[in-house]
């Protein structure tokens, strides 16, 4: 949460239920392996290409991802992901 841009869109100021929608995803998640596809690193800008190897009851829920990731003063906060 505390990396997330202001501008991604789930970014809420309400930590409470964002915290709360976190953990109930992580409860019902196993996350089973991270393969990171590309990297791109800028000045202001980095881009990571990765799949996500994920189950939910019992059926696979992985996914691939191009993330967008913004320096703002010095420190990366993820700003969009889409999924490809």
């Amino acid at each position: 949460m505390n990396t997330t841009h202001p501008e991604h869109p789930e970014y809420t100021t309400d930590r409470t239920r964002w915290r709360k929608d976190l953990e109930t995803f992580s409860k019902h998640t196993r996350f089973d392996r991270l393969k990171v596809l590309e990297f791109v690193d800028g000045e202001d800008v980095a881009i990571v290409s990765f799949t996500a190897y994920l189950r939910q009851a019992d059926k696979d829920a992985s996914f691939t991802e191009k993330s967008t990731f913004a320096k703002v003063d010095g420190k990366w906060f993820y700003k969009s992901g889409e999924i490809t």
